[in-house]
């Protein structure tokens, strides 16, 4: 057969491929619209960016829907269309960033809270600038269950007060590790030559050679965070594996509930201990951050307060939560902080425990309270909402998603819609008789 003769052949061929690609084309657009909606509402109200629940699940579902079609090459063209919705809004794209920006301060892999970065002369210049004449108070923090002790400088009076409160403190000055929290100066950021984050960002740096990491504003709850983040970097490298999660035992189970910024990690666990019954016990390890430990896979508190503001108490009145909102206010604090066994009574707290289900949260309306949930998206959203920390190292960050593929592997793992039911008595209690196999 000729040249001429193929051509033709083809032409009817090639024409409705044409076709199918103006529609493919077009629908890409649209959907783009549509999550970069969805994103800037997310910036406005200060949500986590990534979603890897939500992404796993459109994945599966397409995959549902197009058995034959290679699952790999789905997620590379999905993959592909999360990220550009991403970068449009966080100004990662050539044509948005900024002339005198560095790429070295540009996020990665989407929005996050706190935008870790290496060390360059633009983010030293700006350590410099922010430091320059100001007196920095530096408290040693001890987490002796994994042998970490990190220095913590802040120039806040009232953040140095509240380490107290919340950490236990080293009886010696020697330290794994240093954190510096810099109150922001958007003059500072000009003179260094990089521009100010997005409303809800803030830019971190860290150093692996040395140690040390500086992150740039922010309330006391992300200073309590990044001190955790940095002791988390440091026991990962000593088999320590940390989880953005708070966690109880319920009758001797242990309880692990995970999820971004304002998933409801706090509530969960307060609801829990509402909802028990008299004969029930519960005990409280932590409501924001743990580290399991390789080998036994037990958990181990970073944070050992529960933490919760006059707004929450007021919107969840049966809890019957109080503090002395008016002495951590006179600090510049929004929260109150305690120790579970000043809130419950002496015996609620507990050390550690061992893990035997994990729940996401998930702060979305979907059909079902409670589902099973697989173990790859189980791994993508622990690891995803582990946020405070730095990057570590290529094999650092390979050890831990093997640890969590083979920890969750051996675990009942269920996702909790904290935002189902209108009574959210009704969707707790649910919750809790599942956890307790009712």
């Amino acid at each position: 057969m000729d040249e001429e003769s193929i051509k033709r052949l083809l032409a009817p061929l090639r024409k409705r491929i044409d076709a199918l690609d103006d529609v493919i084309v077009t629908a890409i657009r649209d959907r783009q619209a549509i999550a970069r909606d969805i994103i800037s509402l997310k910036v406005q109200h200060q949500l986590e960016i990534t979603d890897a629940v939500r992404e796993q699940a459109i994945l599966e579902r397409l995959h549902e829907r197009t058995p034959n079609l290679e699952q790999e090459l789905l997620k590379e063209i999905y993959g592909a269309m999360f990220q550009s919705s991403k970068n449009v809004i966080v100004g990662m794209t050539a044509e948005n960033r900024p002339a005198n920006s560095s790429p070295d301060i540009v996020p990665q892999d989407g929005y996050r809270e706190v935008l870790w970065s290496k060390p360059s002369p633009a983010t030293t210049n700006l350590f410099a600038l922010l430091t320059h004449n100001i007196s920095l108070i530096r408290k040693t923090v001890n987490f002796p269950e994994i042998g970490v002790q990190v220095a913590a400088y802040t120039s806040r009076q009232a953040f140095a007060d509240s380490t107290d409160v919340v950490f236990e403190l080293a009886n010696d000055t020697s330290e794994d590790g240093s954190i510096f929290f810099l109150d922001a100066d958007e003059r500072a950021y000009g003179a260094a030559g990089i521009p100010h984050p997005l409303p809800g960002t803030h830019l971190g740096v860290y150093d692996q050679n040395a140690r040390s990491a500086f992150v740039v504003g922010g309330g006391f709850g992300l200073y309590k965070s990044v001190v955790v983040g940095l002791a988390s970097i440091i026991g990962a490298r000593r088999r320590y594996h940390a989880a953005h999660a708070s966690c109880c035992s319920v009758n001797g189970t242990g309880i692990m509930m995970t999820g971004g910024h304002r998933a409801g990690k706090t509530t969960s666990l307060l609801h829990l201990l509402h909802a028990r019954s008299p004969n029930d016990e519960i005990k409280v390890l932590t409501d924001d951050w743990l580290l399991l430990q390789e080998e036994t896979g037990r958990a181990y508190a970073l944070d050992k307060t529960i933490s919760f503001s006059q707004s929450f108490c007021d919107e969840f009145p049966h809890l019957g939560l109080s503090g002395d909102f008016a002495g951590f206010e006179a600090r510049g604090l929004k929260k109150v902080y305690a120790r579970p066994d000043e809130i419950y009574g002496v015996g609620t707290s507990i050390r550690s425990l061992g893990v035997d289900t994990v729940v996401l949260l998930l702060p979305e309306r979907r059909k079902t309270l409670l589902k099973d949930v697989s173990v790859p998206t189980a791994v993508e959203n622990i690891m995803a909402n582990t946020y405070h920390m730095p990057d570590c190292e290529d094999e650092v960050e390979e050890h831990r998603r093997t640890f969590w593929n083979e920890f969750l592997a051996k675990r009942r793992i269920l996702s909790f819609d904290t935002r189902h039911l209108s009574s959210p008595e009704e969707s707790y209690y649910q919750l809790y008789a599942a956890l307790k196999g009712d």
